[in-house]
């Protein structure tokens, strides 16, 4: 608490999303997802129109979208295995931006590809908030600044096994990936300097994401670089993922590069592994052309009652699991004088230090459309000049998608 400040209980809506997706053609595709969760106007998540069957690149996508990135950037938030995604991702990943994508799969689906072209974004602040940030969605879908930097990202994936007869419950699965960002922004100095930040809730939150991090908002940020005076960054990611009937498992490791002015490049070497089981001896399954474990399971037998007189008809499909993060943002070389940030917090900014967590999740689907989530999770930041900081949270959501 005397370092991040008071992470308050509480209850929200995580998410409340709506999205129109279809066919204006039998070669175009749409999507418009919009987040009425946050406080402000609605927020932007996956806007686009994209092109298919296309000669040599397949299918062709322009708008707001998740770039080419890491496997837990691609796995989709309705389906995930844990409340939140891996601090690795959130630390590492840029994640939607506005860009040009193209993606494809190979004859015998077995190999997917993408790479695309897209803005990086402007960072800076306003005085009361970070406008924009080098990693985490851009929610408004807009790029705003002489010079907003351009990107390049690409995500090649590979089924080394897959029981066709089984339809994936037995599977093997390997990636990996690069980005290469230009800074957006205007020079060393003033709120419009090309910077570079990373930050990350502690895997789990409650409150208004739009507090960016501030206690008052709900869940602080457990993490943060603070703005660095930077040209760019680069991320490479590999990943390895299977399938062995109800027993799974999914890891990744991550390297981000943060090209700072007058130092050398500043490492942040991120990682992280989970696994889950099965009770009831269902199996996660495997989206092809994403290249992603798909944690949205059919149960053998789905819970419901028969009323008050009755009883309980089925158990529906229950799973165990546990994940382990990692993640360092201590920046021992950065270069004093592009460390633009000073707040004294709590949290302060900049709030360097290395991150491991471990959770242990109990997933419960009633049915296709509807699950309940417990995690309990045990970050245990490291803190520069302050040491570890342990602490415990306890999250439990209902999930319904129709």
């Amino acid at each position: 608490r005397n370092r991040i400040g008071d992470a308050y209980d509480g209850v929200s809506f995580r998410r409340t999303r709506l999205q129109a997706i279809g066919k204006l053609t039998e070669f175009t595709n749409y999507s418009i997802e919009m987040d009425f969760a946050f406080a402000g106007r609605p927020s932007f998540m996956d806007v686009w129109g994209e092109q298919t069957d296309v000669p040599f690149f397949g299918t062709i996508r322009v708008g707001q979208f998740r770039q080419p990135g890491t496997m837990d950037s691609w796995t989709s938030i309705r389906h995930l295995e844990f409340l939140e995604r891996s601090a690795a991702f959130s630390a590492t990943d840029p994640f939607r931006r506005v860009g040009i994508m193209a993606y494809a799969m190979s004859e015998d689906e077995r190999t997917s590809w993408a790479y695309s072209v897209y803005a990086t974004g402007l960072t800076f602040w306003n005085g009361n908030e970070t406008v924009y940030s080098s990693i985490g969605d851009n929610r408004n879908g807009a790029q705003i600044g002489d010079s907003g930097g351009v990107a390049f990202a690409s995500r090649l994936t590979h089924l080394l096994y897959y029981d066709d007869l089984a339809e994936g419950r037995y599977l093997l699965h390997v990636g990996g990936g690069y980005h290469y960002a230009a800074t957006g922004g205007s020079g060393t100095t003033g709120a419009f300097a090309k910077t570079f930040r990373s930050a990350f809730f502690p895997e789990f939150f409650v409150g208004d994401i739009t507090g960016v991090g501030l206690t008052g908002a709900g869940t602080p940020l457990v993490m943060d670089t603070g703005r660095i005076l930077a040209a760019g960054f680069s991320l490479t990611h590999l990943e390895f993922a299977g399938n062995a009937g109800r027993f799974h498992f999914q890891s990744e490791v991550m390297l981000e590069g943060v090209n700072q002015f007058g130092g050398p490049v500043i490492m942040q070497p991120g990682a992280y592994a989970q696994c889950g089981w099965m009770l009831t001896g269902e199996s996660i399954g495997y989206l092809k052309q994403a290249g992603v474990l798909d944690y949205n399971v059919v149960p053998y037998s789905p819970f419901f009652g028969t009323g008050r007189a009755g009883r309980i008809g089925g158990w529906g499909a229950w799973e165990v699991a546990f994940r382990w993060s990692y993640v360092d943002l201590s920046g021992t070389n950065v270069n004093p004088a592009n460390q633009i940030s000073n707040v004294p917090g709590p949290p302060p900014v900049p709030n360097a230090g290395v991150y491991n967590a471990s959770t242990v999740g109990v997933n419960w689907w009633w049915n296709r459309f509807t699950r309940v989530q417990f995690n309990w999770i045990r970050p245990m930041p490291n803190y520069v000049g302050y040491g570890l900081a342990p602490f415990d949270i306890f999250g439990t959501r209902f999930q319904v998608e129709f």
